[in-house]
C-alpha cells in the first residue's frame, strides 16, 4: 500500500489514537504541524518535491494537500536540499522553525528559520551559517555526515535540542534563543540588524553547545511523519 504520514491524537498522555491522513500532500515525508491555528487554518510545513520547503493550509487536520513554497536552498551548505525538522517553536518574534541541509559530499547540517507570527507565509529571516553540524568525531556511522533532529523544544530563553548522528546515535545540545535570532540574515531582506525594540546580542552567528552523546539509536530515520495532536490540557503531576 501507499506510505502515509500520521497524526497522533491524546486527550492525556496516557491513551493514543494513531490517525492516517489523507489528501495528497499526506505521502511526503518531514511533514510538522503547527501548534495551533493561524488565520483560521491549520498549517503544516512539508516537502513535496524532495528539495524545497513547502507551508500546507487545511481546515481538517485529516486531510493536506497543494501548498505553496516557502523555502528553498539558499546557503551553500544547503545547496542540494533542504527540509524541516519538527514542529514550528512559537516566540514572541514569529515562529522559528529549524530545517536541515544538505550539502556537498551529502553532509548534513541545521539551520533555522524564523516565520512571521500571522502569517507564516512570510519569511523575516534565516540563518546564512549552519547552527549545528557533524564534529570530526561524529561523522563515522551507518550513514556518514548527517547530524538530524525530529524537533526541539523552548526552555525559557534555551533551545533544547537532540539529534542524531550519522544515524548511528544520538545527542543533545543547547544555544539561547537569542542568539539564534541576533544569527540570521536579517539585513539581506532589508530588516535592522537586530530587530528595533530587541535585546539581541550582536553576533555573527552562534552554534550549538553538545552535551555528550547518549547511546545507540533504536530507530533512524527515513519514513513517513509522525504529528501528535493533543486535545484537551495535560493532568496535572498528581491527577
Amino acid at each position: 500500500g501507499e506510505l502515509r504520514s500520521e497524526l497522533l491524537r491524546t486527550h492525556d498522555f496516557r491513551s493514543f489514537a494513531l490517525m492516517p491522513m489523507e489528501g495528497a500532500a499526506a505521502v511526503n515525508k518531514g511533514m510538522a504541524l503547527f501548534p495551533r491555528r493561524t488565520g483560521g487554518h491549520y498549517r503544516m510545513i512539508g516537502r513535496q518535491d524532495g528539495k524545497n520547503l513547502y507551508l500546507l493550509e487545511s481546515d481538517q487536520l485529516s486531510d493536506w494537500s497543494g501548498g505553496a513554497k516557502l523555502l528553498e536552498p539558499r546557503y551553500p551548505w544547503e545547496f542540494i536540499q533542504i527540509g524541516n525538522c519538527g514542529a514550528p517553536i512559537e516566540l514572541d518574534e514569529g515562529w522559528l522553525l529549524l530545517t536541515h541541509g544538505v550539502g556537498p559530499m551529502r553532509k548534513y547540517a541545521l539551520g533555522a528559520a524564523l516565520l512571521d507570527k500571522e502569517n507564516p507565509a512570510k519569511v523575516l529571516a534565516r540563518t546564512p551559517e549552519p547552527l549545528l553540524a557533524a564534529a570530526d568525531h561524529e561523522r563515522e556511522g551507518y550513514v556518514p555526515n548527517v547530524v538530524y533532529t525530529c524537533g526541539a523544544m523552548r526552555l525559557g530563553p534555551t533551545l533544547f535540542l537532540p539529534y542524531g548522528l550519522a544515524d548511528s546515535s544520538v545527542a543533545f545540545a543547547f544555544a539561547d534563543i537569542a542568539d539564534i535570532l541576533a544569527g540570521m540574515d536579517w539585513g539581506r531582506l532589508g530588516l535592522p540588524v537586530p530587530p528595533a525594540g530587541s535585546s539581541w546580542p550582536a553576533v555573527a552567528a552562534i552554534r550549538f553547545h553538545r552535551a555528550r552523546t547518549t547511546g545507540r539509536l533504536i530507530a533512524v530515520g527515513g519514513g513517513p511523519s509522525l504529528n501528535i495532536v493533543v486535545e484537551g490540557a495535560a493532568p496535572s503531576p498528581g491527577g
